[in-house]
C-alpha cells in the first residue's frame, strides 16, 4: 500500500489516539485542524481535565464521546459493533468522502488500555492497513483473522460542500 506520509499521526498525549485519527482525516483533506485544536474547541466533548488515578486524561474518549464529538463535527458517524462479513464489505467500498475509525476495547477496563485506530483500506491479501497513532511507524497490517470481532467501527461521512469540515469553521471564526 502506497499511504500519503502526511495522513500519518501521532498522538500528543497518551489518551489522545481518538484525536489523533481526526487529525488524520482532516489533514487528508487539506484541513489544519489538530490533536491541540481539537482539545481547544472542544473542551467538553474532549473532557479536558479528565482525571483518573491522579492522571490527566483529557481526549480519553469512549465510544459514545467520540460518538458525540464527532457528530458535532458535522462528520456523520456510522456505528458497528460487531466487525462482520456485511461490515467487512462495507469498509471495502468507502467512498472518497468517508474514512473509519477502529476502537478496540480488549482491555475496557481500563481507559488507559483503550484503543482507537485509523482503518485505511483492505489490501489484496485481505488484510486490514491502519494507522496506528501509538506505533513508531505509524502504519501497520495485521491479517483479518487477528481482528478482535468485538472490535467498534465508526464509518464518517465528511460533509461534501465546498469540503467544509465543522471545527475547522469554529477555530477560525474566534
Amino acid at each position: 500500500m502506497n499511504v500519503d506520509q502526511k495522513i500519518l499521526v501521532r498522538q500528543i498525549t497518551s489518551y489522545t489516539c481518538s484525536l489523533a485519527c481526526l487529525e488524520s482525516v482532516y489533514k487528508q483533506h487539506g484541513h489544519t485542524t489538530t490533536q491541540q485544536s481539537l482539545l481547544n474547541d472542544y473542551p467538553d466533548l474532549c473532557f479536558v481535565g479528565r482525571i483518573l488515578d491522579g492522571r490527566d486524561i483529557s481526549g480519553a474518549l469512549d465510544p459514545d464521546e467520540f460518538e458525540a464529538l464527532c457528530r458535532e463535527l458535522g462528520l456523520q458517524p456510522l456505528r458497528f459493533t460487531e466487525l462482520v462479513v456485511e461490515n467487512i464489505e462495507a469498509l471495502r467500498n468507502l467512498n472518497d468522502n468517508q474514512v473509519a475509525i477502529f476502537y478496540s476495547a480488549k482491555f475496557d477496563d481500563n481507559p488507559a488500555q483503550r484503543h482507537y485506530f485509523r482503518f485505511l483500506e483492505i489490501d489484496q491479501s485481505d488484510w486490514f492497513c491502519f494507522m496506528n497513532p501509538t506505533d513508531t511507524t505509524l502504519f501497520g497490517v495485521i491479517p483479518q483473522r487477528l481482528i478482535d470481532w468485538q472490535t467498534q467501527v465508526f464509518v464518517l461521512t465528511l460533509p461534501t460542500s465546498s469540503g467544509d469540515i465543522s471545527g475547522e469553521a469554529t477555530a477560525a471564526t474566534e
